[in-house]
Parts: structure tokens; sequence; C-alpha cells
């Protein structure tokens, strides 16, 4: 089994929910293409200019 290190990924939008979950358009700056993730699969972060971040965990 390979570990994945966790990537960071903004929101770009929201979509409806699934299985009452909300649902959200993810961007990470080393990609070209937006993610779907539900919010289960997310955690937040600090960044260093003081906003959060949502964290994608692997």
């Amino acid at each position: 089994m390979a570990l994945r290190t966790a990537e960071l990924y903004r929101i770009t939008g929201t979509l409806p929910s699934r299985d009452n979950s909300p649902q959200y358009r993810i961007r990470s700056d080393q990609e070209r293409h937006e993610r779907v993730t539900t919010e289960d699969s997310l955690e937040e972060v600090e960044t260093p200019q003081g906003g959060a971040t949502p964290n994608k965990g692997a």
C-alpha cells in the first residue's frame, strides 16, 4: 500500500448535497482542472496568510 501526502485545495464553488453531505468544486494550484468532493473529505488548515484553506486528505 502506498501512502499519499495531503494536498492543498481551494474551494471554487458549491454544489448540491450528496447523501446529506455538501459537495464542493476544489482546485489545486498544481493542477489545471477542478475536482468535486464532499465535505467529509475535506479538512480545514491555516495558511501562512492567515486564511483557512480546505485540505483534501488522502
